[in-house]
């Protein structure tokens, strides 16, 4: 017999950081097509994953937010019942990187202290083939992770 559980998982980040290439990357296996339009509001999108361990089934729910700013006083509503966020900056956008603080402290403002958060680098297909483009070195999200994530340790 197998168990169940429901998560809710928030995707972040600035607009155009790429959250909802990532989502579908995840969910269908496929990356979103190049023109993807800016999310209004957010998406939701489910994916099944198993346990093998103990045999639970895991029914996550992926919320796709938007990054402009006209959509921040709603999406507030979105992180009601997340059992973790995926904070998003594009490792070709300096201003991303440095735009995470602000959502991680909506995040907890309206999560607390204890979610589950996971950092993000996207668009390392595009560094891949021109390494020159990336604006974000992987030691500094390290270390922002270390100072902001787990400040004391």
């Amino acid at each position: 017999m197998s168990n169940s559980l429901e998560a809710k998982i928030v995707v972040l980040g600035s607009q155009g950081v790429g959250k909802t290439s990532l989502v579908h990357r995840y969910v269908d296996n496929a990356f979103a097509p190049p023109s993807t339009t800016s999310t209004i509001g957010a998406s939701f999108l489910t994916k099944r994953a198993l346990d093998v361990d103990t045999s639970t089934v895991v029914r996550l729910q992926l919320w796709d937010t938007a990054g402009q700013e006209r959509f921040r006083s709603i999406s507030k509503l979105y992180y009601r019942g997340a059992n973790a966020g995926v904070l998003c900056y594009d490792v070709t956008s300096l201003s991303s990187f440095e735009e995470m603080g602000r959502w991680l402290l909506e995040l907890k403002a309206n999560l607390g202290d204890d979610i589950i958060l996971h950092v993000v680098g996207t668009k390392s297909d595009i560094v891949a083939e021109a390494p020159q483009k990336r604006q974000v070195p992987f030691e500094k999200c390290i270390a922002y992770v270390a100072e902001q994530l787990y400040p004391n340790q």
